[in-house]
């Protein structure tokens, strides 16, 4: 069994794709990213690891982001109302959240859909406009196309779906 480790080494998205499926699967449990690949491409992620003598990861710690800055991977604000649509006896109770990217994670509980929803840079979506993108008719400020296409945003959702769950079920406000 491999006891010795090798001195840290530094993945970023010049290297990941040379990652074997074992480490790739460690990073997702050391990082919290469901595809971490895609997370270390789409968000410039710098992800220090530690290795055993056969090169498997041991130890993984997040950096840097594409802007230079460490990286937390603090639980971000969850919000939810009810949109009083009558979908089901609740209502429809939508929870979203902004991501890192600037685009919005939501999920319908009552009709059980999730999306990632395009904002663009520096947009601080309401309430009114995650709804507003979600029933198709553009995000953001200039209706552009409402789906997001960048997946490491989908791999972040995905995570953060159980919360987002929750949050939905919580929500009592009707708009």
């Amino acid at each position: 069994m491999p006891t010795n480790e090798t001195a840290p080494a530094l993945i970023d998205a010049n290297n990941v794709n040379a990652e074997t499926f074992f480490n790739l699967c460690r990073l997702a449990e050391l990082t919290a990213y469901a595809d971490p690949a895609a997370a270390v491409r789409a968000q410039g992620l710098r992800i220090e690891v530690d290795r055993d003598d056969c090169g498997n990861i041991t130890a993984a710690r997040i950096v840097a982001d594409k802007f230079g800055a460490l990286t937390t991977r603090a639980a971000p604000v969850i919000s939810a109302f009810n949109t009083g649509r009558l979908y089901t006896k609740n209502g429809q109770r939508v929870a979203w959240c902004v991501l890192p990217s600037g685009n919005v994670a939501m999920y319908d509980l009552d009709r059980m859909i999730d999306y990632v929803l395009a904002f663009p840079p520096g947009f601080d979506p309401t309430e009114r406009d995650v709804l507003r993108a979600y029933d198709g008719h553009g995000g953001g400020v200039d209706n552009t196309a409402p789906y997001a296409t960048n997946r490491a945003d989908y791999a972040i959702a995905a995570d953060l779906q159980p919360a987002l769950m929750q949050a939905a079920r919580d929500a009592k406000n009707v708009r």
